[in-house]
């Protein structure tokens, strides 16, 4: 730690790149030092390139994350990370329901990954960075939780081989799910969706016949 003119403790920063951009003033997250959600919390978040209101519940308990329209989350449209089999379903508005390996759910673990890099405080919002060997990163901003030593998602940056793919900002948080049956979906009918990419590029889809 360095003290500035004010007697205020810092971190010292680095320098870094990763995969998707060069992140200023970077340190890796001290040893024993953990960045963790509650059990159980649903959010509404606002994409900021598409523009999508969305609703997400997260149930670690279960390992399961569910991300819906906002206004539908009964819908026929939905994503849902497993991570306990380190898979994703995604139910397109048209079309049937695929899913994929995804190793990179590690990243929406309960706890942020030891890898993962404060970058600064902004706003009362700690911003992280961490990435992932399949060229997934993915910018994370934290708000500690009042009287707890839990936090809650504020903003999220996903970045697929350079390319980000959205932005998204939550406006509403709960540290309980409303409505666990958001959970229940048929994934039996869903197909299996094999991923083979090339280093450097982004991954090509291949539907299983």
């Amino acid at each position: 730690m360095t003290k500035d003119h004010e007697g205020r403790r810092h971190k010292p920063s680095a320098m870094t790149l990763t995969p998707a951009a060069m992140f200023v003033l970077a340190v890796t997250l001290a040893a024993g030092e953990k960045i963790c959600f509650p059990p159980k919390a649903e959010y509404k978040l606002l994409a900021t390139v598409s523009l999508d209101d969305l609703y997400m519940a997260c149930d670690y308990d279960q390992g399961k994350i569910i991300v819906t329209p906002a206004n539908d989350t009964k819908g026929d449209m939905w994503t849902l990370f497993d991570l306990n089999t380190h898979r994703t379903y995604f139910q397109p508005e048209k079309g049937k329901c695929l899913y994929k390996e995804c190793p990179t759910t590690e990243l929406m673990a309960k706890c942020l990954p030891d890898g993962a890099q404060f970058l600064k405080t902004i706003d009362n919002h700690d911003m992280y960075a961490m990435t992932s060997t399949t060229g997934v990163s993915w910018v994370l901003g934290v708000s500690k939780i009042e009287g707890s030593d839990l936090y809650h998602k504020y903003l999220s940056r996903v970045t697929l081989y350079g390319s980000v793919l959205d932005i998204a900002v939550s406006y509403q948080c709960s540290d309980s799910i409303s409505d666990p049956t958001v959970f229940e979906r048929d994934l039996s009918v869903c197909q299996e969706v094999k991923i083979g990419s090339r280093k450097g590029k982004e991954p090509k889809l291949e539907r299983e016949n």
